[in-house]
C-alpha cells in the first residue's frame, strides 16, 4: 500500500503453544501512514502477534526486521505501572531517554485526559489506569504504536477523543480493538487472522464485513478441499454469508419493532397521556419517573427527569465517567428514592446483573458447576432445556472446557461465561454494566441476537457505540450535571441529536453536531445549536503554549551555559554528545510548539472576523 519502504516487516513467522502452533507463515508490513486494525476471535493470538512485532517476544521461526533506530510505542492490555510515582511521572516513564526532560509533553495530556497529574498511581479506577496508561503510550510520538484494547473502560467522550488524536497523528498504528466504530474512524488497512492464518486487506475497517464475507464466498466454494476445517470450526459455520445476512435482517427488523414501541411510549409521555392507573402497571411497569431529581449534597445528578420504563424496553445508558449512571440504575430499581419528583418502581422485579468485577463467578468452580450450580448437566434456557455443552458452545466454549476452572479463563472468557450464565437465570429485568469489554466481535454478534431475543426489560450501560445501535430502542444521556435526556434509536441517533458539549470533542466529519429532523433521534426537547469555536488544542496552544515555549528557551539556555565550558568536550565527551542531542530535540519541540501556537492564533482571529461579519 505505501511506497515508503517498510518501518518494520515479519516473514514467515510461526509460534508454537506445545505442539500445536498458534499461527504459522505469518508474513506482513507496516510502513508510516499505516494505521492498522488488527482483528480475529478470540484466542486467534492477536495479543501474542502484537507483543511479537512490538519485540515482547521472539518466534519460533521467521525473521522480523526494523529500521536501526526505530521508536515503538506499546499499550499493553493490562499495564504495570512502577509504584509510588505520581501520575504524571508515570506518563513520563513514556518518554524515551533522549527526551527524558521532555515533561512538559505530560501537561497537554493530562489535560485532555481530565487526569490530576500529582495523584499518586494507585489505586485507581478502570478508567484512570486505562487513561494513565493511554497517555504513557502517546507521549513520545513513536515511529509505531501498537495499542491493545485502548478502549476498555473509556467513556464515550474519551474515546471519541481518541480517534482525534490518533487521526492527527504521523505515527504507525497497530489497533486491536472490539469497537467498531472506533476502528471504522481511526484505520485504513486490515490484519485479519483467522485459523492460524494472517490475512490482509488495504482499506480502513469499515470494509472488514464485505471483504470477510467475500472470503467466506470464496472458501464455501471450494469447500470440498477444507471438510475438516469445517467439521472443526464453528466459528465459521455462525459466521458463513447467509447465517450472517439472516441474522442481520432479523436484527433489523426487531429494531424497528423495539424502536416504534419505545416511541409510542415517549410521544405519549410528552403529551401527559399516561396516568399512573393500575392497569397499565400491573405486570407491565419498570418505573415511572416524573420529574424526578437526585442530589447528593449539592451535586445535582439528576434534575427533572420524566420517563417511563416498560416490560420489554430496551435501553441504553450513555455518559462520561462519573455522571451518574449507578446512581441512575439504583433509582428506577428501588434501592435510591429521588431527592424530589415521583418515582413508582414497579412489583414482582427480577433482576440479574452483570457486574464488571465478575464477582458472581468462583474461581474454584468449573464452567458446568457454574452453569448448573444445583448439579446434573441440564441448563434452562428460554424455558428449554439445553445440555451444558451446547449451551456452552454458543458461547464459542469448546466441549474440553466444560470442565476447566474458572480461574483458568483469560478476561473475555469470564465475560462470555457470566453472560451465560446471566442469560441462563430467570428474570423480568437485566442490567449490564459495560458487558463488552474483552469480547470479541463475534461474541459481540451473538450477545446482541440473544439480547434482542429477552423477552424482559433490558438496562444496558455501555460504551460501545456499535453495539447500543445494534440492541437498544432508545438511549438515556447524562451530561454529569444533572441534565438527563432520552432519545429514541440507538447511539448514533442520540449523537446526531445532542449538541456536543464536551470542548474539544469535534464531530468526525468536522461538522457541528446538528439536530436531527423527525424519525430516529428526535429529542424530548430540542437543544440550541452549538456556535463555531475553537478545538480544545487550539484553545490549549492560546493559552499554555507562550508558557511550554519559555519553559524550553530556559532548558535550551542552561544546556547552552553548559556548552560554553570548553573542557566539556575533551573531558566528558559523551555528557558532550548527550547535551547535544538534548538542544536539538529540545529546538524540534519549541518549533512544535511555536506552529501550533501560529494556528490556533490565525483560528482565533478568523473566529472573530466571522463573528464581527454576523
Amino acid at each position: 500500500m505505501a511506497s515508503s519502504p517498510p518501518l518494520l516487516q515479519a516473514r514467515s513467522l510461526s509460534l508454537f503453544f506445545s505442539e500445536s502452533p498458534l499461527f504459522t507463515d505469518v508474513t506482513c508490513a507496516i510502513s508510516q501512514g499505516d494505521r492498522v486494525a488488527l482483528v480475529g476471535h478470540n484466542g486467534s493470538g492477536k495479543t501474542t502477534l502484537l507483543k511479537l512485532l512490538q519485540g515482547e517476544l521472539s518466534p519460533d521461526k521467521g525473521t522480523l526486521f526494523r529500521q536501526p533506530g526505530l521508536s515503538i510505542g506499546y499499550l499493553a492490555q493490562e499495564p504495570i505501572f512502577t509504584p509510588g510515582l505520581t501520575i504524571k511521572e508515570t506518563i513520563c516513564e513514556g518518554l524515551p531517554p533522549h527526551m527524558e526532560d521532555a515533561t512538559y509533553l505530560a501537561d497537554s495530556l493530562l489535560s485532555d485526559l481530565g487526569i490530576n497529574g500529582d495523584a499518586p498511581n494507585g489505586p485507581l479506577s478502570g478508567g484512570e489506569h486505562r487513561r494513565t496508561a493511554l497517555a504513557q503510550a502517546l507521549i513520545s510520538a513513536p515511529d509505531i504504536l501498537f495499542l491493545d484494547e485502548p478502549t476498555n473502560h473509556l467513556d464515550i467522550q474519551t474515546i471519541e477523543w481518541l480517534e482525534v488524536y490518533l487521526r492527527q497523528m504521523k505515527t504507525a498504528l497497530v489497533l486491536i480493538s472490539h469497537d467498531r466504530t472506533f476502528l471504522s474512524q481511526t484505520t485504513n488497512r486490515i490484519f485479519w487472522l483467522e485459523g492460524g492464518q494472517l490475512y490482509s486487506h488495504n482499506k480502513g475497517f469499515s470494509a472488514f464485513t464485505g471483504w470477510q464475507e467475500d472470503v467466506f464466498a470464496s472458501w464455501t466454494k471450494t469447500a470440498q478441499k477444507m471438510d475438516k476445517r469445517l467439521a472443526q470450526e464453528d466459528r465459521w459455520l455462525l459466521r458463513g454469508v447467509t447465517a450472517r445476512r439472516k441474522r442481520n435482517q432479523g436484527r433489523l427488523r426487531k429494531l424497528t419493532e423495539l424502536r416504534e414501541a419505545r416511541s409510542h411510549v415517549m410521544q405519549e409521555r410528552q403529551l401527559g397521556k399516561l396516568g399512573a392507573s393500575g392497569a397499565q402497571n400491573s405486570g407491565k411497569l419498570v418505573a415511572d419517573l416524573e420529574n424526578v431529581s437526585f442530589a447528593y449534597g449539592d451535586r445535582i445528578i439528576i434534575n427533572n427527569f420524566t420517563t417511563r420504563i416498560q416490560k420489554g424496553d430496551k435501553i441504553g445508558i450513555v455518559g462520561a465517567n462519573g455522571s451518574g449512571k449507578t446512581t441512575f440504575l439504583k433509582l428506577i430499581t428501588g434501592q435510591l428514592s429521588p431527592t424530589e419528583g415521583r418515582l413508582k418502581v414497579g412489583t414482582k422485579q427480577e433482576v440479574v446483573y452483570f457486574d464488571q468485577s465478575k464477582s458472581q463467578l468462583d474461581p474454584e468452580k468449573s464452567l458446568q458447576e457454574t452453569l448448573c450450580p444445583g448439579g446434573g448437566d441440564q441448563v434452562i434456557f428460554q424455558d428449554k432445556p439445553q445440555h451444558v455443552v451446547g449451551y456452552l458452545r454458543r458461547f464459542f466454549f469448546p466441549r474440553e472446557q466444560v470442565n476447566a476452572l474458572v480461574k483458568t479463563l483469560s478476561g473475555g472468557e469470564k465475560n462470555r461465561l457470566l453472560l451465560a450464565k446471566l442469560l441462563a437465570q430467570p428474570s423480568n429485568i437485566m442490567i449490564l454494566d459495560e458487558p463488552t469489554n474483552d469480547l470479541d466481535m463475534d461474541t459481540l454478534d451473538l450477545l446482541a441476537d440473544l439480547l434482542l431475543d429477552y423477552a424482559g426489560t433490558l438496562i444496558v450501560v455501555s460504551h460501545d457505540r456499535d453495539f447500543l445501535d445494534n440492541i437498544v430502542g432508545s438511549v438515556i444521556l447524562m451530561d454529569g450535571q444533572g441534565t438527563v435526556t432520552e432519545y429514541l434509536g440507538g447511539f448514533q441517533d442520540a449523537f446526531k441529536a445532542h449538541e456536543k458539549t464536551m470542548p474539544g470533542h469535534e464531530r468526525l466529519d468536522n461538522k457541528a453536531s446538528q439536530l436531527s429532523t423527525g424519525g430516529n433521534g428526535t429529542p424530548l426537547k430540542r437543544q440550541k445549536q452549538s456556535k463555531p469555536r475553537l478545538s480544545f488544542k487550539q484553545t490549549f496552544a492560546l493559552e499554555k503554549n507562550p508558557i511550554l515555549i519559555q519553559d524550553i528557551e530556559k532548558d535550551i539556555k542552561a544546556i547552552d551555559v553548559a556548552l560554553s565550558d570548553t573542557r566539556l568536550f575533551s573531558t566528558q565527551p559523551e555528557k558532550f554528545q548527550d547535551y547535544i542531542e538534548k538542544r536539538s530535540g529540545l529546538l524540534n519541540d519549541k518549533s512544535s510548539l511555536e506552529e501550533a501556537l501560529l494556528e490556533a492564533m490565525m483560528a482565533s482571529e478568523s473566529l472573530a472576523s466571522n463573528t464581527d461579519e454576523r
